[in-house]
């Protein structure tokens, strides 16, 4: 049986290695600003981008890009992927892929990644060839494109999920023995209630994008006992550059003259680990704030603009969530800040729960822990209780 390339049973797709260098051997244009529309023809613009040289513009807006120019070039046929990773090789100097940052970090940049920065952790080998990806990122997510970069180098198999029915996805990694995913914290809190049994397929399962807590990564444990779980550290700006099992992440060798922590533990990255954007200082400050463990390793707390400022007093949205998911009959939390002309701002929580029924009596649970085991500021003034949490189109939660 031929190996297949790209399963996506939302969009009735399914693609064999032999149809990917079909469309690639009959693909003679590209235009130079590509949205999200189809997953596999976005990838395929990716792979064309690669193997010509090109420097294409993932595109910030939703709705289809006005004015947009096609590069024509001429046509290669392909009779395997050795064929492809050859011109790729040839070709990667010249390659350029820019995309916009979310914001979180000031105002959205556009940044410009080298094929180099983008491998940067790629990892070739004989002993990844078997490994079958479910694909839980949005495309345009700058971990999605490493991930399909890991994955198609190494020639493996890509069941996409990112958009299905949740209900349907422990199925669907049986059905097709899907053996590696990676996604955010928030899509496996979406994901796990809905696993009724364990699942020993499961290998490589890989954290990335937000924070993790131990907490979450026993429960991911408890669904799928056989998997090597790994946190992965990563920003639109600098690409993938810490790894970790558990919350700890270990600072490599080779770039730790690169990194330093401010007072405050704001994590400080050099210029020379960025993409191209044109940032001029010597140093970037990530926004992000860390509890250093040691020389070699540290735990990710929490992004500066996380903080929400209630009546003078800083409070930490993620403390609070991680002390509410240890209720049994709360699936997820959301905490945030709304704007109160008195205070600053309003604590609120938007929480799932098992059974909505319940909900009089979960909330009268919360506030009789949470007047023990916090200050007045530190305790949500406004719960509501939602049937999904709020997340933004990327799959994390909006903040």
């Amino acid at each position: 049986m031929e190996k297949f390339f790209w399963i996506d049973k939302k969009r009735l797709k399914t693609k064999t290695y032999s149809e990917l260098l079909e469309d690639l051997s009959n693909k003679d244009y590209i235009f130079n600003e590509i949205n999200f529309d189809d997953p596999y023809e976005f990838f395929l613009d990716i792979i064309f981008s690669m193997i010509n040289g090109l420097q294409i513009l993932i595109s910030k807006e939703k709705n289809p890009i006005k004015d947009k120019k096609s590069i024509k070039v001429k046509k290669r046929t392909f009779s395997s992927l050795e064929d492809v990773f050859m011109k790729i090789e040839e070709n990667k100097k010249d390659f350029r892929l820019s995309m916009f940052t979310s914001g979180t970090t000031g105002k959205p940049k556009k940044i410009s990644h080298s094929f180099n920065t983008l491998a940067r952790n790629l990892k070739k080998s004989d002993r990844f060839s078997d490994n079958i990806w479910a694909f839980a990122y949005k495309p345009t997510h700058f971990a999605g494109i490493q991930v399909f970069l890991q994955g198609f180098f190494n020639k493996n198999s890509f069941i996409y999920i990112f958009d299905s029915n949740k209900e349907s996805i422990p199925s669907i990694l049986l059905e097709n023995k899907v053996n590696s995913i990676s996604a955010t914290p928030t899509f496996f809190r979406f994901i796990l209630p809905f696993f009724k049994k364990e699942n020993r397929y499961l290998k490589n399962i890989t954290l990335g994008g937000e924070r993790s807590e131990e907490q979450l990564i026993n429960k991911i444990h408890n669904i799928f006992p056989d998997a090597k779980i790994r946190n992965i550290y990563a920003s639109t700006e600098a690409g993938t550059l810490f790894k970790a099992e558990g919350e700890i992440f270990e600072i490599s060798e080779n770039i730790k003259e690169m990194i330093f922590f401010t007072e405050e533990n704001e994590l400080v990255i050099s210029k020379d680990l960025l993409g191209e954007f044109g940032y001029e200082d010597k140093w970037f400050f990530t926004g992000d704030i860390v509890e250093k463990i040691d020389e070699n390793h540290f735990r990710f707390l929490h992004r500066k603009s996380d903080i929400i400022n209630i009546g003078g007093y800083n409070v930490s949205p993620h403390n609070i969530e991680k002390y509410l998911r240890k209720f049994d009959e709360i699936l997820d939390v959301r905490v945030y800040g709304k704007t109160n002309k008195l205070i600053g701002n309003l604590l609120c929580a938007e929480i799932k729960i098992r059974d909505k029924r319940m909900k009089d009596d979960i909330e009268k649970d919360i506030y009789v822990k949470m007047n023990r085991d916090f200050e007045k500021y530190e305790i949500p003034r406004l719960i509501s209780f939602v049937d999904e949490i709020k997340k933004t189109d990327t799959g994390k939660k909006v903040r």
